[in-house]
């Protein structure tokens, strides 16, 4: 298994899968940890499942699906700097969605 500190220091890794292109995994934010990842029906039962946002990137990098980190990385930045921004008139809240296939995660349609 691969510590929080071990993947937060990770700045660069190769696509081992993805060509030779380099893909960037900048350091990862601590506070993907605060975030649950609820399994759907039969999931919860594997060891692996990520209890956590951060444990999920965890569990992409190690599996080597490294565009699906970074793009799972890129929602959660993005994500993290609206909540920073603090609420705003108009902001939707929701469950958010995270597909393990290509690292996006966001609120589904008409989840709001």
């Amino acid at each position: 298994p691969t510590s929080a500190a071990a993947v937060s220091s990770v700045s660069r890794l190769e696509a081992s899968d993805e060509g030779d292109e380099e893909i960037a995994i900048e350091g990862l934010d601590d506070r993907l940890a605060s975030f649950r990842v609820l399994p759907n029906e039969g999931e919860a039962e594997h060891a692996n499942f990520p209890r956590n946002l951060h444990n999920a990137m965890e569990l992409l990098m190690h599996v080597g699906l490294l565009r699906s980190a970074q793009r799972l990385q890129r929602c959660t930045s993005a994500f993290l700097r609206l909540l920073d921004e603090g609420p705003r008139p108009g902001d939707v809240t929701g469950r958010a969605h995270v597909c393990f296939d290509c690292g996006f995660c966001g609120l589904a349609p008409g989840d709001s």
